[in-house]
């Protein structure tokens, strides 16, 4: 598969995640955040998540400090 073809998978996939995501910013998050560690599906989501966000984050953080 060529890169072009790749990337807008992707970025399609990431449009269709974020529309169907958008609609639970409006309840409250502490609502939200007891009712998906319920599930062990959803722990472990949210586990993986924080696993690769986490560092983008904080060299986001430091990138931007040097910078600045």
């Amino acid at each position: 598969m060529n890169q072009k073809r790749l990337l807008g998978i992707c970025l399609i996939f990431l449009i269709i995640i974020f529309i169907f995501i958008q609609p639970a910013y409006i309840g409250p998050g502490g609502i939200i955040t007891k009712a998906l560690l319920k599930s062990l599906w959803c722990k472990a989501a949210l586990a993986l998540m924080a696993i690769t966000c986490l560092p983008l984050a904080i060299y986001v953080y430091i990138r931007e400090e040097i910078v600045a």
